[in-house]
């Protein structure tokens, strides 16, 4: 009877720690469910970050370029500041342009939520200059911060040493304006 007491004390030992064995199980796996969703809820958050401080960079790239794109479509009824980087720039190379400009054309292209339309203006340039001094001049009018489309350029020699001497040089280019309300297109 005695053995008899002893292994039941022992069975109910066992099963008693079975069924501790089997909470704590329980808790464990629970608990670690809880940790592996933690670390993936963190690096969840440290990607989310990462594409955070990504966008805002590209944010700040673009929102300077569409400052450079506002100020590069000048209004079609006063390109003023465009004509004075123009002659500055011809200053630059002792050229006295002759500018010449045509009237506004509109284009199917719309901006800032369609409020505005772009509008090309024919223009010309006439230069009497050498070849060399033409290209640099060129060279700074591509840089000027405006929508300059040449089209065409005309070199007239005056002498007998050709495009090397003095030429009279004329480029034919048409250049983007914005305009609020649409004119009726030509």
């Amino acid at each position: 009877m005695f053995f008899v007491k002893n292994i039941s004390i022992m069975l109910i030992v066992i099963l008693l720690t079975l069924g501790i064995i089997f909470i704590f199980n329980q808790q464990i796996s629970r608990m670690s469910a809880t940790i592996i969703k933690n670390r993936q809820q963190a690096t969840a958050l440290a990607h989310q970050s990462e594409s955070s401080v990504k966008l805002q960079k590209a944010y700040a790239g673009i929102s300077a370029n569409e400052i450079a794109i506002r100020h590069a479509l000048l209004p079609a009824d006063n390109i003023l500041e465009f004509t004075e980087a123009l002659d500055s720039t011809a200053l630059k190379h002792n050229l006295a342009p002759s500018l010449s400009f045509g009237s506004p054309v509109l284009t199917p292209t719309t901006i800032n939520g369609g409020k505005q339309t772009i509008a090309t203006i024919d223009l010309g340039i006439s230069v009497s200059t050498n070849l060399f001094i033409f290209l640099e001049y060129l060279k700074d009018l591509e840089h000027l911060p405006y929508f300059i489309n040449i089209q065409g350029i005309t070199i007239t020699s005056l002498g007998t040493d050709g495009w090397q001497g003095d030429s009279t040089i004329v480029i034919h280019a048409t250049f983007a304006t914005q305009i609020d309300t649409p004119l009726t297109p030509n």
